[in-house]
C-alpha cells in the first residue's frame, strides 16, 4: 500500500520488503539447502549399506547351499566306505571336499560377520536419521514462530504509520 508520507520521505521506502526479512529468508532458504544436502548424503549412504547388505546376504545363502551339499557328499562317502562298497569316492576328493567345506564355512562367517556390520550400520544410520528429522521439525517449529512474530512486527510497523500518517495529516 502506498502511503502518503510528508515531502521528506519517499514512497518507495515503503514498497520495499524491509532488508531484514529478505536476509532472514536467505538464511532460511541456505539452512533448507544445507539440510537437504545433508539427507541427501544420508539416504546414499543408506541405499548402500542395504545393497550390500543384500549382496552379502545371497552369498551368505549360496555358501550355505554348498557347504549343505559338500556335507551330504561327505556322508554318502562314508557310508560308500564304511559298507565296503568298490567305487566310492577317493581320499583326495574327501579331503578336497573338506577343505571346500572348511573355506565355505568360513566365507559364511565372513558374511554373516559383514551382515552383522551392516544392520548395525542401518541401525546407527535409522537413529541419524531420525535424530536429523527431530531437529528439522523443531527448526521448522522455529522458523514458523519467526515468521509469525515478523508478521506481528509488520503489522504494528503498519498500525505505526497509519498512525504517523493520521497525526501528521491532523497537524496539517
Amino acid at each position: 500500500l502506498p502511503m502518503s508520507s510528508g515531502p521528506d520521505v519517499p514512497t518507495a521506502v515503503y514498497l520495499q520488503p524491509p532488508t531484514w526479512k529478505v536476509t532472514f529468508h536467505e538464511r532460511a532458504r541456505q539452512r533448507d539447502t544445507t539440510q537437504r544436502e545433508s539427507f541427501r548424503l544420508l539416504f546414499e549412504h543408506y541405499a548402500e549399506v542395504l545393497r550390500s547388505e543384500r549382496e552379502l546376504r545371497d552369498r551368505a545363502l549360496v555358501a550355505e547351499r554348498e557347504a549343505s551339499e559338500l556335507r551330504r557328499e561327505v556322508v554318502e562317502f562314508h557310508d560308500t566306505n564304511q559298507r565296503g562298497r568298490e567305487g566310492g569316492v577317493s581320499s583326495a576328493r574327501v579331503v578336497e571336499l573338506e577343505d571346500k567345506v572348511m573355506r565355505l564355512s568360513d566365507e559364511l562367517t565372513t558374511a554373516m560377520r559383514l551382515r552383522a556390520d551392516g544392520a548395525q550400520s542401518m541401525l546407527d544410520m535409522t537413529h541419524q536419521l531420525q535424530d536429523a528429522q527431530k531437529d528439522l521439525e523443531q527448526t521448522k517449529k522455529e522458523l514458523a514462530l519467526s515468521e509469525e512474530r515478523c508478521e506481528q512486527g509488520e503489522q504494528q510497523l503498519q498500525d505505526q504509520r497509519s498512525v504517523i500518517t493520521t497525526l501528521r495529516e491532523e497537524l496539517e
